[in-house]
């Protein structure tokens, strides 16, 4: 049996955390063991996910804030968990920090693994490509959950050297209901009305703002629309605000964190997805397995359109109004909420062949 020490958000909202899980839930434990290694509290539903893969969940210090503690704690936890790899799921280079102690090991792997295409901050960007160097030169395997997420964690250094490996999610879990959409709507008060809707946290990565604009386009078309968001982030208060000074208020429906989005997608008619930056975008993926029109922007990596439900479109040149009617266009031609399995799994998208891929992976390190 292999001994794997999962290090990154865990999250299970998240993009990173919920993809996390969904590999532990499908992988053998008969042959894989999986133990998790994180720096910040975590709720008792992901404490409870963890149990539920009966692995072991340890915390140690963010380095950046405390870096001599963390470094002690982090050089004293390798001294007594001893692991065959270490899989860091990553959207910075600086998580190489977490498996310090055992760079230079024999024993154990560094599996790191790239989940976006893009950094905030211009501290966090110098402090990236400080640190890149240091993953191409100890890690073991680079992985990556599309093609741009590896120019941007490997550059030059992981051409050819890269595994891709999908996000791969429950395909049929996300199958149209007519039921759920009803029941779904009715909880939020909607009945005929045109639905626009978006998943995600609402940070500067997402583009809220933009998708506040698009919706403001759309309304003035027509009147019976509305804006369901969910999610939550450190911009949500801006949003809101946003969203008064537009007088929005009663189109635009705050859903908060949700572990129902498959009934979520059922009751949307169109999903926007303006990212500004992706390592991929699942829940992209989620919406298409729904049979749901997406309207995404061209920083969203290409291997996410995999059915004719999806299309692409620039922030930098293309406005507001230019995304609005591509959305309008949609609700006139009524797609049919047939689910898109054939098309997804072809693509590498189904989480069980997924899993089986990355436990062969893992048997053969």
């Amino acid at each position: 049996m292999k001994k794997v020490l999962l290090i990154g958000s865990l999250d299970a909202h998240g993009g990173v955390g919920h993809m996390i899980f969904e590999y532990c839930k499908n992988i053998n434990k008969k042959n894989i063991c999986f133990d998790f290694l994180y720096y910040e509290d975590i709720a008792n539903e992901e404490k409870d996910l963890i149990a539920s893969y009966q692995g072991s969940f340890y915390k140690v210090p963010r380095y950046t804030r405390h870096p001599i503690q963390f470094y002690k704690k982090i050089k004293k936890f390798f001294h007594v968990h001893e692991y065959d790899i270490v899989h860091i799921h990553a959207s910075t280079a600086m998580l190489i920090m977490y498996a310090l102690p055992v760079w230079r090991a024999e024993k154990t792997k560094i599996f790191y693994q790239s989940h976006s295409d893009c950094v905030e901050g211009i501290v966090n960007k110098i402090m990236h490509f400080i640190t890149r160097h240091l993953v191409a030169r100890y890690a073991n395997a680079l992985m990556a959950v599309s093609q741009a997420a590896s120019r941007f964690m490997y550059g030059r250094k992981g051409v050819g050297k890269t595994i891709i490996l999908r996000n791969g999610i429950d395909i049929k879990k996300y199958e149209f209901s007519e039921e759920k959409r009803k029941r779904m709507r009715k909880n939020l008060g909607i009945t005929d009305t045109f639905v626009l809707g978006h998943v995600g946290r609402f940070t500067y990565q997402k583009n809220h703002p933009f998708i506040i604009s698009v919706f403001e386009q759309i309304q003035r078309e027509n009147e019976n629309v509305r804006l369901l968001l969910v999610g939550t982030g450190e911009d949500e208060d801006k949003i809101r605000r946003l969203v008064r000074e537009k007088n929005l208020t009663q189109k635009v429906i705050f859903y908060g964190v949700s572990d129902c989005v498959e009934e979520l997608l059922c009751a949307m008619d169109c999903f926007v997805f303006p990212s500004r930056c992706e390592g991929l975008g699942i829940v992209a993926l989620e919406a298409q397995a729904n049979g749901l029109p997406v309207v995404a922007s061209s920083r969203v990596p290409e291997e996410v359109n995999v059915t004719e439900l999806y299309r692409s479109l620039s922030l930098s040149d293309d406005s507001a109004k230019v995304w609005a009617k591509a959305i309008l266009d949609f609700q006139e031609e009524k797609t049919d909420r047939r689910l898109r399995y054939k098309e997804l799994a072809e693509s590498g998208y189904d989480i069980k062949e997924a899993a089986g891929r990355l436990e062969r992976i893992y048997r053969k390190a």
